[in-house]
């Protein structure tokens, strides 16, 4: 629903923004989601390269394993995304430059910054979801840390008791002082 709202706002400002203003927007938005778009394939490899049991319980895994497809599937969307937004900003900076009137009608072009303003709008709310799964791996490896932690400090509790047992001459305990004498 937020969403929503946020597009029917960037609809509402793209409709009344100047021209000129589009095309200064245009020259600073197209290189920064360029940008974003090209880190987009190397973080696809690095999630899916992430799934491994590394001592995991089958709940974590599952988690993890959700998790990272919904991260992927943010991935693809803001990539889509991504290639709209730059192809829209194109297009209408190419319609704004456009020096003959007749091949491009005024309620044209502020159709194409509508189609970018909500586009990139779009773009955004994918980046908070990628930013959302992103802490929700997080977690699920901070739960993963701590069970391989505990497990290890167990093993180390148990070693460091089995050490400290040692032999004692038999009937040592009745020979020991004070403590055994009754009184």
């Amino acid at each position: 629903m937020k969403l929503l709202i946020f597009c029917l706002l960037a609809a509402a400002g793209g409709y009344f923004l100047p021209f000129q203003a589009v095309d200064a927007a245009s020259k600073v938005l197209a290189p920064a989601i360029a940008l974003m778009a090209t880190g987009i394939f190397p973080s696809m490899t690095l999630v899916v390269g992430s799934m491994k049991a590394e001592e995991r319980t089958p709940q974590l895994i599952e988690e993890l394993h959700a998790n990272l497809k919904r991260l992927l599937s943010s991935l693809v969307a803001a990539f889509v995304l991504a290639v709209a937004s730059l192809t829209l900003i194109v297009s209408t900076g190419a319609a704004i430059a456009t020096k003959e009137p007749m091949y491009v009608q005024p309620w044209a072009i502020r159709t194409l910054v509508v189609l970018c303003a909500i586009t990139i709008t779009l773009l955004a709310g994918r980046a908070v979801a990628v930013a959302r799964t992103f802490f929700a791996i997080l977690e699920v490896n901070r739960k993963q840390a701590l069970l391989t932690a505990r497990a290890k400090n167990r093993t180390s509790w148990q070693s460091a008791r089995d050490k400290a047992k040692f032999d004692l001459p038999e009937g040592y305990a009745e020979n020991a002082g004070p403590l055994t004498q009754k009184h």
